[in-house]
């Protein structure tokens, strides 16, 4: 059952209200479904972070995002082969270094003088 929501949601763009409606589900519960599933894909976002580092061609972006009437901002970096998605609830850098790491990188990056 795991999969099948995760595809419904993540894959298909059902939302979960409509997810918890469709399989019995309560809202909590898949909340917290999606929480274990990320953690079985954190190791593999290190292994991301580094191929987006040595990357000749490095872009950043980020851009308002609304969740549930909250305020937020929806970040990428991508590269020719790698996407990397953060959705944090801040524009500081902290979000960009956590990203890029502390060191100079090789390559261009191409991002919009948003000075984060």
């Amino acid at each position: 059952m795991t999969a099948q929501v995760a595809v419904m949601h993540y894959f298909h763009g059902i939302p979960m209200g409509r997810i918890c409606e469709m399989t019995d589900i309560p809202l909590g519960s898949l909340v917290d479904l999606f929480h274990r599933l990320s953690g079985y894909f954190a190791p593999v976002m290190d292994l991301l972070k580094e191929q987006y580092r040595l990357s000749p061609v490095k872009h950043a972006d980020e851009t308002g995002w609304r969740n549930d009437g909250q305020s937020g901002y929806a970040w990428l970096f991508c590269t020719p082969e790698t996407n990397l998605f953060s959705f944090q609830n801040t524009r500081s850098a902290r979000v960009p270094r956590s990203t890029l790491g502390e060191k100079k990188l090789p390559g261009v990056w191409v991002v919009d003088r948003y000075n984060a």
